[in-house]
């Protein structure tokens, strides 16, 4: 099911994607029923840098530092003080969720990594509007893995689009990049909301209005 948001004009965007899950196959036996992709977007490059301040500010107010934001384990309270603290910021999300309990993608589609090939499905999806996009990943795994991810996602695009959609792919480490822990909020928000765990619906209520999702079947 898509549900789809309304026109908007072509714009270049930064984008941060993260996920709640993982991509193994054993539901049940320790692999996660759901794997959310987040797909966070901001139009105005200024405004993305006033919300890194903003949590970053938040992070030096909690005693923080540099350490990073993770929804899977912060209290209740950070999550709330997080979510206040991005609020006033315009920042949209497509958050592409697949759930591993219904049936699989087949394997000529998925090829080596369920994950990259879900990240290239939401990218399909969620890049209608771009134009010159920078595209940022959280460094997860090897650099082959990187690699092969980031063909993937600007070989996705340009067949969907042409050339232009996204100028490049680049890969951070979630702990130094303020954004990169947005988006992984945004996923474990979804996740928590789509299997329905306590404080899922407060919390979802809270950027709902921002964003799209995107259900595999």
């Amino acid at each position: 099911m898509l549900i789809t948001p309304n026109a908007a004009s072509i714009v270049p965007v930064l984008v941060f994607i993260d996920e709640s899950g993982d991509a193994g196959r054993a539901v049940g036996q320790g692999s996660s029923p759901l794997l959310v992709l987040a797909v966070v977007t901001f139009e105005d490059r200024n405004e993305a840098a006033e919300c890194d301040r903003a949590i970053d500010d938040l992070a030096q107010d909690l005693g923080r530092g540099s350490q990073e934001f993770r929804f899977s384990k912060d209290s209740h309270q950070t999550r709330r003080r997080f979510l206040d603290a991005v609020s006033p910021f315009r920042f949209t999300f497509h958050a592409f969720v697949f759930d591993k309990r219904g049936h699989w993608p087949r394997d000529e589609d998925v090829g080596r990594s369920l994950y990259v090939w879900a990240c290239g499905t939401a990218l399909k999806n969620a890049s209608a509007a771009w134009s010159d996009a920078v595209v940022v990943l959280d460094s997860m795994g090897d650099r082959r893995f990187q690699r092969e991810l980031r063909r993937r996602l600007e070989r996705e695009v340009k067949a969907l689009r042409g050339p232009g959609a996204i100028r490049r792919v680049t890969s951070r480490r979630s702990h130094s990049e303020r954004l990169l822990q947005l988006a992984d909020y945004v996923a474990g928000i979804v996740s928590r909301q789509r299997l329905q765990r306590k404080w899922g619906n407060q919390y979802f209520a809270t950027i709902r209005r921002r964003g799209t999702l995107i259900l595999w079947r």
